[in-house]
C-alpha cells in the first residue's frame, strides 16, 4: 500500500484495501456454496462429505470476518499512532 503523509488517507485506503479483500473472500465463499449446492443436486454426496463440506464453507466465512476486523483493528491502531506523532 502506498504511504501518504496524511494519516486520514492511509486510514481510508487501508479500509478500502480490507474490504475489497473481506469481499474478494466472501465470493469465493459464495462461490464454493454455490458450487457444492450444484454438485449436491446432480448427484447426492454421502452425508459425512456433506457435513465436511457445509463446515468447511463455514470456517471460510469465519476466516474472511476475523481476519478483516484484524485488518481493520490494525488500520485504526496506525491512524491513532501516527495521528498523535503528528501533534
Amino acid at each position: 500500500m502506498r504511504r501518504s503523509p496524511y494519516p486520514l488517507v492511509n486510514l481510508l485506503l487501508h479500509v478500502l484495501n480490507t474490504s475489497l479483500m473481506f469481499c474478494a473472500i466472501l465470493v469465493l465463499a459464495w462461490g464454493v456454496s454455490l458450487l457444492m449446492g450444484w454438485l449436491h443436486a446432480l448427484h447426492p454426496f454421502p452425508a459425512e462429505t456433506y457435513r465436511f463440506l457445509a463446515v468447511a464453507k463455514q470456517w471460510l466465512v469465519y476466516f474472511d470476518v476475523g481476519f478483516a476486523a484484524a485488518a481493520l483493528l490494525v488500520g485504526a491502531t496506525r491512524f491513532i499512532k501516527e495521528t498523535w506523532e503528528a501533534q
